[in-house]
């Protein structure tokens, strides 16, 4: 009897279960289930019950049907034989779909959701979840799933396709828009098609088979690279290398670092088996081993790999770059930081000019200071600079006042180094500095130092980016990271570092992916103070061979205060062009003197709207030398050397240029 009793109980229990009517809080969730098509209200009661909810297999509650607007999906947990739920287009934040077990079939593209799990639908299929504003997306409980798709999910940033079958999953618009993107963990590294590499290249995302990959789970190759004076790099004589890049390749894909001014590199990389390389855009030089296999198995595995130089033939070769760290403000002083580089593969000493207009600027002080100055020249010496090392000269200027010198004004600078030896490559011994002057400028900014056009027939030179930032935040930054996708007509084997403001790790993934991060740089605040608050990080690359007219390189970069939103920062484009634009305020960048070097005649270039009037010649010492006034000016009986050419136009402005005399 008791028997019979409970049994009912249990029957009755499960009536009243089945019948029992489900809470909607979402009126605009419950008015589409009334009317739906076909019919769920099957008792047409008003309301749904379980037992409604349950002989339903399909849902298209999407935009394109029911145009509700839906934004709370609470209730549709109980519809646990839904085998197909379209949600695409509602206003829904949150969704809980772990009671629908059935699921093969789930859109949700086009809302706000934050996140979602997915882990108990092992029946999925195809899931839609673009559009959204998901922070991490994980489908590796779902071992049928054979169709994702998460594009303009801007806001994530992890990504799980360990499912045992992440090969096999088509990904429909990849990873268009998912610019905060990091990590992307598969079965196998070698999984996605070349367009989707590509993506990935350009957000800077990293692909892994380990799904808890830390900073701590890296695997690290280390070591130095050194250079053979004659002793072997074994012996304590052997010089460092610096700016040089080590590569690690697994199954296609690159990962590559640059040493540091000690020869050091630390290059974190995937597991597998990496093929390490040491290479040089300074091709005076070749590096052994050629190569070397280390294979990881895992994550947290460290190796060291050191590498040497040996030097292909004697070679004096030196370049110089002049950097505005800050921006031109009328009435404030601009600092300015001259570097010598050692390209070649001898000690080098010598000589150093720099000219500047002296009636927009005063000089102020050098450090190291100068060796000689006049009214608009200084002079610097620089003894035994090895190769692969720089020296480094900072400069601080003090800008007129307007209406001397206003907004939109240029600075003109001329920067050469004269090697006490010859020197075997002049294309890299001048460095010509047009900066516009501003009245205020955004601390976080990238600049593109030859400007918005580019020759031509310069199109085989380095292009000079520097990358400013500063903590305006309200507390000191203790990381500073900078990711800077450079632009396919970029030749990212020939990146060299100019200079930086702190230490930092450059972190380079397949080729475009460029990260540079200051650790532990403490970088203070501005209100705590504006000076230390800011830092900068330079560097130059070639354009890629076949770069032609018409063909634009830009780019912006993301620079990240420690887990802080990223600060993008302007864009920047140089334009390859067969003529140079007309503009009077730039009238340093229409002049040109050729041939320089020159032996006899230099003829004068002017492609500015501003007629020259007259030319005078001085020498490095500051003597005036020769006048003129005629285009074709015969040099033949000055002595060989460098002479400063002032070109001075109608209307009275003048400027500075440099030319060899052999």
């Amino acid at each position: 009897m008791k028997k019979i009793t409970l049994f009912l109980f249990c029957i009755i229990c499960l009536q009243n279960l089945y019948s029992q009517n489900i809470d909607f809080p979402d009126e605009n969730l419950k008015n589409a289930l009334l009317e739906y098509e076909p019919i769920i209200d099957t008792n047409d009661d008003g309301e749904i019950q379980i037992s409604e909810a349950l002989a339903v297999t399909e849902l298209q509650l999407n935009f394109y049907y029911t145009n509700y607007n839906i934004t709370d999906p609470t209730g549709l947990e109980n519809f646990e034989n839904l085998t197909d739920l379209d949600l695409y287009g509602n206003s829904i934040t949150s969704i809980e779909v772990s009671s629908l077990i059935n699921l093969e079939y789930l859109y949700l593209g086009n809302n706000s959701i934050t996140g979602i799990d997915v882990s108990n639908n092992v029946a999925l299929l195809y899931f839609d979840i673009y559009d959204n504003l998901i922070t991490e997306l994980d489908v590796s409980q779902n071992p049928n799933i054979i169709g994702l798709s998460f594009f303009d999910n801007t806001e994530l940033t992890y990504l799980n396709l360990k499912n045992g079958n992440s090969s096999n999953i088509s990904l429909g618009e990849g990873f268009y828009e998912t610019p905060n993107l990091e990590l992307v963990c598969v079965d196998e590294i070698d999984i996605f098609n070349p367009w989707e590499y590509q993506q990935l290249q350009e957000i800077n995302a990293s692909i892994t088979t380990n799904c808890n990959f830390g900073d701590d789970e890296l695997n690290l190759v280390s070591g130095f690279v050194k250079y053979d004076i004659g002793l072997g790099c074994d012996d304590v004589s052997a010089a460092t290398v610096a700016n040089t890049f080590v590569f690690a390749n697994v199954g296609g894909y690159d990962y590559a670092t640059l040493t540091q001014a000690n020869g050091y590199y630390a290059l974190y990389t995937t597991e597998g088996n990496n093929t390490l390389t040491a290479f040089s855009a300074n091709s005076n030089f070749t590096f052994t081993p050629a190569s070397e296999q280390v294979d990881f198995t895992g994550y947290g595995n460290q190796a060291t790999v050191n590498f040497c130089a040996e030097a292909n033939a004697e070679v004096n070769d030196a370049s110089i770059v002049l950097l505005p760290i800050g921006g031109a403000v009328p009435g404030f002083s601009s600092n300015y930081q001259i570097v010598i580089t050692n390209q070649g593969t001898t000690d080098l000493d010598g000589e150093i000019l720099l000219t500047y207009n002296e009636n927009l600027q005063t000089f102020i002080e050098a450090s190291p200071s100068e060796s000689t100055a006049t009214n608009n020249t200084l002079s610097f010496s620089f003894t035994d600079i090895a190769p692969f090392q720089s020296d480094y000269i900072n400069v601080e200027f003090l800008n007129a006042q307007p209406p001397t010198l206003t907004s939109g004004d240029i600075l003109d600078f001329n920067v050469e180094v004269i090697p006490s030896v010859t020197d075997d490559n002049l294309e890299n011994n001048e460095f010509i500095l047009n900066q516009e002057v501003v009245n205020s400028y955004d601390p976080n900014d990238k600049r593109v130092l030859e400007g918005s056009q580019v020759h031509i027939d310069d199109a085989g030179k380095y292009l000079n980016y520097i990358i400013r930032f500063q903590n305006t935040g309200t507390a000191n930054a203790q990381r500073v990271a900078i990711r800077d996708t450079l632009s396919a007509n970029l030749d990212w084997n020939s990146l060299q570092m100019i200079s930086s403001s702190d230490s930092y790790q450059v972190n380079i993934k397949n080729g475009n992916a460029v990260e540079f991060v200051f650790d532990g740089i403490n970088l203070p605040y501005e209100d705590a103070d504006v000076e230390g608050s800011q830092g900068y990080i330079a560097y130059k690359i070639k354009p890629k061979s076949g770069i032609a007219v018409g063909d634009i390189i830009a780019g912006d970069a993301a620079i990240y205060f420690d887990f802080n939103e990223p600060i993008i920062t302007n864009e920047v484009s140089t334009e390859f062009v067969e003529e140079l634009s007309v503009a009077s305020s730039d009238f340093s960048a229409e002049v040109n003197l050729y041939p320089n070097p020159t032996s006899g005649v230099v003829s004068i270039q002017n492609n500015s709207a501003l007629p020259i009037e007259n030319v005078e010649f001085y020498s490095i010492t500051g003597q005036k030398v020769l006048t003129s006034t005629s285009t074709q000016i015969d040099l033949s009986a000055l002595n060989s050397g460098v002479y400063f050419v002032k070109l001075i136009a109608a209307e009275g402005t003048a400027i500075t240029k440099k030319v060899v005399k052999q």
